[in-house]
């Protein structure tokens, strides 16, 4: 699995140079499942407490009858830490992607982290091929506060890669 962090170098964090809250982390992987089953996974937010570590909970509204696009929030926890935030699902079976980005709904937790998240926007791309599916995924971020950016940050690499690892494991449960 190859990860990549790499620091936004936007307009916003190079006016703010010490500034570890902007995010950006590339993954891909090859694995041997197909495009369809790859994006009915990553389309399955409703069962992410299910396989995910550190989603807790997950609520999903606003769907469109043929499931390709909703509005999901997440609870994260880990340890006494939780936090929640809300995004627009969008899964494009014609372009082989499913975005995900931040959006305000005013359902999120009140507390010291109830906004951990300033910005997000997530693309997964599947490329199929011989050997299976190529993912390619794509995680731009910027933290709300300061405190959460370093804790998170300083583990951001170690933490992306179990996420894919995790969605890989829960495909082989699923489709093995």
């Amino acid at each position: 699995m190859q990860v990549t962090i790499l620091k936004n170098c936007g307009e916003i964090a190079c006016l703010r140079k010490n500034d570890m809250s902007l995010r950006k982390i590339e993954i891909k992987e090859m694995v041997a499942f197909s495009l369809n089953q790859l994006m009915e996974l990553v389309g399955d937010v409703a069962n992410y407490p299910d396989f995910l570590p550190w989603v807790k909970a997950a609520k999903i509204w606003d769907m469109d009858e043929d499931k390709s696009s909703f509005s999901a929030q997440l609870l994260i926890g880990y340890k006494a830490f939780r936090a929640t935030f809300s995004t627009k699902v969008t899964i494009d079976t014609q372009n082989q992607t499913v975005r995900t980005h931040l959006i305000e709904d005013g359902k999120s937790a009140r507390g010291i982290f109830s906004r951990p998240l300033k910005s997000l926007d997530c693309k997964w791309a599947f490329s199929p091929n011989e050997n299976g599916t190529e993912i390619h995924l794509v995680i731009e971020l910027e933290f709300a506060d300061m405190m959460l950016a370093k804790l998170v940050g300083n583990n951001l690499h170690k933490a992306s890669a179990r996420i894919m690892n995790a969605f890989i494991e829960e495909a082989k449960k699923r489709y093995h």
